[in-house]
């Protein structure tokens, strides 16, 4: 701590003490009384010109809300998930002095303005679940603990109205704050690594560039090392229509009607993306639009969505900044490039508009190869028509029955333009052409898909639109497949490390549920579902789901749903063990085991 206070920022103080202040308040404290303000009042006017409340105890033994738009947004998310109580304590000594900010009195107009927006547009919250008030002696102390595990979503259940974006085309919006970890990231590396990729790269889709083009110097950037990478987005226009909407500084002119215009701007795009965290990358996950982040373990406050409920289309971040290229390369950067194209005989017919598929069996795999065409269509805006037929591998009960099953939620993919059973027509690319592949030990899913079809695959979830059932949200739903067995993994030993009266099997055939109950001599109730859509609403709906390498394992991970696999031990299917080693960089969301970890894989 001693090296923070070598490191001194000036000072200018907008208070003196002067005479106590008094101000009804409907909130009561036991601790001592407050510390008196300015004669001017000018905090105090602001805050009752916004209609908060501003009480004259100090609240010593408080512990205030920290004062970022990211800390005030996330806290609000967790009083409306019913994680922590109102009201939320505000100590206004932050905007006295500019250790945090230039212009602190622009900064709290700013924050109250939103405030109230959102309090006056919330479902439950309103205006009386803030305090505000004055203690100069633990300014330095405030809290930025959270839980985003128990969030259950990012979204604030607010009517607030944001202008829409009148344009048709597909955009990408970069934000320029960059705040990584002031103890293990060098940031000059970083902006070398991203200046070599900005320089070169090329994009199909418009760019703009949001945010400040300078840090100014306080607390923050000092102590933190908080900087811009404007210099090095700016880059982009080497190759690719760019729209610069940054301003010099943003500290200095902060405008809540331009930030509810960039809110617009978020919401509409295909991508937010962030180096970091910050202001802006709260800001887009709470109310824009698909959020990709570059951003280390070690930051403090970081968001681990592996141990979350939030879908991977709302965020999705890459720890690693070879990764976070790879992605970027393979989904906005990059032309599309069809691979493997089909070897039929009949004149394949290209499409400006259209990309068309044919993909077989089985059931498992159909909805691996459904991510391919996900893929394309993030790639280059193509939807998809697919054919269904027994190419490559059979399906168990025929294509008609595989095509009847699937027909209703394929179609409700936003990736895909038609779907039809095939009868001879002309396609691009052959989803099971993958298995012509030449399989090396190490290769997995990722890897595979990447080498055969250029795309990037399953980072995020691929099948959406799905309903949720609300009463199986706390279930841990259990699928066992009696064609994949596992020998090793006792599941009496696995199903006892959790709540036993929130199980449920599932399955298409009660005969699987009686072999189960039978073999393990476990009793639970069962969800016999009558079509796969049965299925895929119970998993989406669900906590978390266990079950051996079969469909509804696939289902699980397609849809980016917690899940633990259980492995196949016999050697028939040693193709799928392999398939699944080191995908945890690409799927956190998935965990297999082939023995009984200690201690085994928890909630």
């Amino acid at each position: 701590m001693s090296s923070w206070i070598n490191k001194k920022v000036p000072v200018k103080r907008y208070f003196k003490p002067g005479p106590e202040v008094t101000n009804n308040s409907s909130h009561t404290s036991s601790s001592s009384s407050m510390v008196a303000l300015s004669n001017q009042h000018i905090i105090i006017d602001l805050i009752n010109k916004y209609g908060f409340v501003f009480s004259k105890e100090s609240y010593d033994t408080i512990t205030p809300c920290a004062m970022g738009i990211g800390d005030i947004l996330f806290k609000l998310l967790h009083i409306q998930s019913a994680i922590i109580k109102a009201p939320l304590y505000f100590n206004v000594y932050y905007y006295t002095i500019t250790d945090y900010y230039p212009d602190p009195l622009n900064m709290l107009e700013f924050k109250l303005q939103m405030l109230k927006d959102i309090l006056d547009h919330h479902d439950t919250l309103c205006i009386n679940d803030v305090i505000f008030y004055y203690n100069s002696m633990n300014y330095r102390m405030y809290d930025t603990q959270f839980f985003y595990d128990k969030l259950p979503t990012f979204r604030l259940n607010t009517s607030i109205e944001f202008n829409t974006v009148n344009s048709d085309e597909k955009y990408i919006v970069f934000h320029t704050k960059c705040r990584l970890s002031h103890k293990t990231d060098n940031y000059d590396e970083v902006k070398r690594e991203l200046l070599g990729f900005f320089k070169s790269a090329i994009s199909n889709y418009t760019i703009y560039l949001v945010g400040e083009q300078q840090m100014p110097v306080t607390y923050e950037t000092t102590i933190i090392g908080t900087t811009t990478i404007y210099n090095e987005l700016i880059l982009l226009k080497n190759n690719n229509k760019v729209i610069d909407l940054t301003i010099p500084n943003i500290y200095n002119n902060l405008s809540y009607s331009k930030y509810k215009e960039d809110i617009a701007l978020f919401k509409n795009a295909m991508y937010n993306i962030h180096i970091g965290l910050g202001g802006q990358f709260c800001t887009t996950l709470v109310f824009g639009n698909s959020v990709i982040q570059y951003c280390p373990d070690d930051i403090l406050n970081n968001i681990d969505i592996s141990n979350s409920n939030i879908p991977k289309t709302q965020y999705t971040r890459f720890n690693k900044i070879d990764k976070f290229f790879e992605f970027l390369n393979h989904t906005i950067f990059t032309e599309y490039v069809p691979s493997l194209v089909s070897n039929n005989d009949k004149n394949i017919v290209h499409s400006d508009n259209y990309i068309t598929y044919i993909s077989g069996g089985k059931l498992g795999d159909f909805i691996f190869q459904l991510g391919v065409i996900h893929a394309n269509y993030i790639k280059t805006g193509k939807k998809g028509i697919l054919y269904i037929s027994d190419i490559g591998d059979k399906f168990l009960k025929g294509v008609e029955t595989a095509y009847n099953d699937t027909r209703d939620f394929v179609k409700a993919q936003d990736y895909i333009h038609a779907y039809h059973i095939y009868n001879g027509e002309s396609y691009e690319i052959n989803l099971s052409s993958w298995r012509d592949i030449v399989f090396t030990n190490n290769i997995n899913w990722y890897e595979l898909f990447y080498k055969s079809y250029h795309i990037t695959f399953g980072v995020m979830p691929w099948i959406t639109h799905i309903p949720i059932d609300e009463s199986l949200h706390d279930i841990i739903l259990i699928a066992h497949s009696i064609h994949r067995e596992n020998k090793v993994v006792n599941m009496n030993t696995l199903l006892n490390s959790y709540e036993q009266t929130k199980m449920r099997f599932i399955c298409f055939n009660e005969k699987e549920y009686i072999s189960f109950s039978s073999r393990y001599n476990i009793s639970m109730p069962s969800i016999i579902c009558n079509n796969l859509m049965d299925l895929l609403v119970s998993i989406n709906s669900c906590k978390l789901f266990i079950g051996n390498f079969s469909a509804p394992f696939t289902c699980a991970i397609a849809l980016h749903k917690k899940c633990i696999g259980i492995t196949p031990t016999d050697h028939k299917h040693e193709l799928d063990i392999r398939l699944f080693r080191n995908m945890t960089g690409y799927w956190p969301h998935v965990t297999t085991i082939s023995h009984i970890l200690s201690p085994p894989p928890h909630l």
